[in-house]
């Protein structure tokens, strides 16, 4: 598993447990005694938490644009840029929606350049790790209301808001961002989408007027 998606899975879970000690020490003025078995616990439930949060907030995520776009993926492309996505790929066939999503992903890994790839990656990464944690959020405070008992305090909840305002704003942000970023290279020509960087001999040669 390369260190992106291993972010991905570890923040997450900080942001939910975190929120329930938060939530506990507010109530109780002091934090919680664990043994080392439930800690022990805790730190190896990290994975797996963080991928079942991941799952839920992929989930809710193109539930969302189910209602906002009617597509039930978080790739919405207008028609004008997947017409032209669809050339670069070099398609014969009708563009049809159901190829959307794979169209895309193979624009952005097979035409686009390494220096861009790497940075719609990172964009996306932020949008992934924005949604994942504000439904981290979500969970631990209802968790933390009905399930482990926490009692409910203002503070609790207010810091809980402003965390997830911070978050979906953050999500709206980069989302917007790689999909103005996918937009703008898909009107580039082939031709500087797949440019060949010079060797070192032909950098000479240009330097020197060869």
């Amino acid at each position: 598993m390369d260190e992106v998606r291993k972010i991905r899975y570890l923040v997450a879970p900080f942001f939910f447990f975190a929120s329930l000690l938060w939530g506990n020490f507010l109530a109780h003025k002091q934090l919680p005694q664990f043994s080392m078995e439930l800690l022990t616990l805790v730190v190896a439930s990290f994975f797996p938490i963080g991928f079942l949060i991941g799952a839920f907030s992929h989930f809710l995520s193109k539930l969302f644009f189910l209602l906002w776009k009617r597509r039930f993926s978080e790739v919405v492309l207008d028609e004008g840029v997947f017409l032209r996505i669809w050339g670069h790929l070099g398609m014969t066939g009708k563009a049809e929606q159901k190829w959307e999503l794979y169209a895309s992903a193979t624009f952005d890994h097979e035409t686009i350049s390494k220096g861009v790839h790497e940075w719609i990656m990172r964009s996306w990464s932020g949008y992934i790790i924005s949604t994942h944690s504000f439904v981290a959020l979500v969970l631990a405070f209802s968790a933390g209301l009905t399930a482990i008992c926490i009692p409910w305090t203002c503070s609790w909840l207010l810091t809980t808001l402003i965390a997830t305002v911070i978050l979906l704003l953050n999500a709206g942000a980069t989302w917007n961002q790689c999909t103005k970023m996918i937009e703008f290279q898909s009107m580039r020509s082939s031709y500087q989408l797949n440019r060949i960087q010079p060797s070192n001999d032909d950098a000479t040669k240009a330097k020197d007027g060869i």
